[in-house]
């Protein structure tokens, strides 16, 4: 049962990892994503909660650093703010960067570590039209999901050495505890974890 739970998931043997097909499923999923988000200017609209102070503080950087808002997401908001300085339109713009960039890191990061293409594009797809994706608030989640991801896949694809892989997704979950303070309790038990696993390998 194993061996045909495996073969539906993971690639084959003989299939090998191809950027022809990482390419060709990221270029399908922005098809449809930018059809998705075609007319959110005219549909979304803009809660005023904690997105907006995100957003506020982002803009507000480097003059002000609220250190308890998430600095690393509002960091994040400075980044999208060179690209459009309108606050109403920047705070579409994070909606729909983050709306596409969510189920792209989840497709890459899932065909990265050996899952079907199929497999691996389907959750993605899935995951781009559901409404945890689109109606969820604030979107600080969703950004540091996408931080954490591209942190493994970068190690995945990049990176062949343990101690540089472990300083790669040390210091995505670093960044990640300074937009959800909860993962500074992961920054402690990961630097105990690695910090072991280099005295072995020394």
């Amino acid at each position: 049962m194993f061996s045909v739970l495996r073969k539906m998931l993971y690639q084959s043997e003989a299939e090998k990892f191809s950027y022809l097909k990482l390419v060709a499923g990221i270029l399908l999923l922005l098809v449809v994503g930018f059809k998705l988000i075609r007319d959110f200017n005219a549909i979304v609209d803009i809660s005023f909660d904690d997105e907006v102070q995100y957003m506020k503080y982002g803009m507000d950087m480097f003059d002000t650093i609220r250190t308890d808002w998430g600095p690393s997401y509002n960091l994040w908001y400075k980044f999208l703010s060179f690209f459009e300085k309108d606050a109403i339109q920047l705070y579409l713009l994070n909606f729909k960067v983050l709306v596409l960039l969510f189920p792209l890191s989840v497709f890459v990061f899932l065909y990265s570590y050996r899952f079907s293409f199929i497999l691996s594009f389907w959750i993605a797809f899935s995951l781009l039209i559901s409404t945890t994706n689109i109606l969820t608030y604030p979107r600080i989640s969703h950004f540091t999901v996408c931080l954490l991801l591209w942190a493994l896949t970068i190690n995945r694809l990049f990176i062949t050495s343990k101690p540089k892989q472990y300083i790669v997704v040390l210091f995505a979950v670093y960044v990640g505890a300074f937009a959800r303070p909860e993962l500074m309790l992961s920054v402690m038990i990961l630097s105990c974890v690695f910090y072991l696993c280099l005295n072995k390998e020394i």
